[in-house]
Order: C-alpha cells, then structure tokens, then sequence
C-alpha cells in the first residue's frame, strides 16, 4: 500500500498510522503491524505473558486440557512438537495428535491458560523450561 511521507501502514490490514511508534514490529516477518494484528496474528507466551512473532512458538506445546489430544496417555504438561500436530475443523473445537507430540516437562506453576486447552511458550520460556 502506498503512504503519504511520515505515514506508516500496517502490512496485514493496511491501517495507516501517523507514529511509526503506533506500529510493532516482528523481526522474523520483517513487517510492522498495528496492535489489533499483531495480536490476531501472532502469540502471548502463556508462562510469562509477553507477545511475540518468533516462529518457536510451534516446536513446543503446552497441553492444559488433555482432552483436547487424540491418542492415549497424554497428561497436562510440555511437549515437544515433532511435525504436524494441530488440526482445525470449520467448525468445532481443533485437535492435537498425539502421536506427534513427545513430552518434555510437567506443566509450568506458572502457566496460564486464560481459559484455553492449549498454549505455546516464547523462545526464553522453552530455554527455561528444558534446560537448553
């Protein structure tokens, strides 16, 4: 989209804004987005609750609700993603496969579901977490 001088566009929907500071920037994407985007778009850690656009988010997932996993023995906890793991129907709640996820760690004390089956951790929060 094309801005007057001393404009800047979000680049997911395009709202021009007159602050560069009213734009967040993810380095992994290489674009700015506005607050509601960058929001819809990417994740909150759900340990330490810091928004984030680094594509780590997807090899570890936090299960909560156990439910939420097809195959058997899987328990609330920190799993390690081990391909694709997630499926969405139109409608309904999604599914993680059991079959790829390996368990890593218990569940964080201090996690936070905020009311969903299922979260993701930011890169720091992995680190800690696994020791690595």
């Amino acid at each position: 989209m094309k801005v007057d001088v001393g404009q800047f566009a979000c680049s997911n929907c395009e709202e021009v804004c007159e602050e560069d500071g009213d734009l967040r920037y993810c380095p992994h994407e290489a674009a700015d987005f506005c607050d509601v985007c960058f929001d819809d778009t990417h994740f909150t850690c759900c340990v330490c609750s810091e928004s984030d656009c680094d594509s780590v988010q997807h090899e570890m997932v936090v299960i909560f609700d156990p439910e939420i996993v097809s195959g058997e023995g899987i328990t609330a906890g920190v799993y390690k993603v081990m391909g694709t793991y997630f499926a969405q129907p139109i409608i309904g709640i999604g599914r993680i496969w059991g079959s790829a996820i390996e368990r890593v760690a218990d569940l964080p004390e201090d996690a936070d579901s905020a009311g969903y089956p299922a979260g993701h951790l930011c890169r720091e929060c992995q680190e800690r977490i696994t020791g690595d």
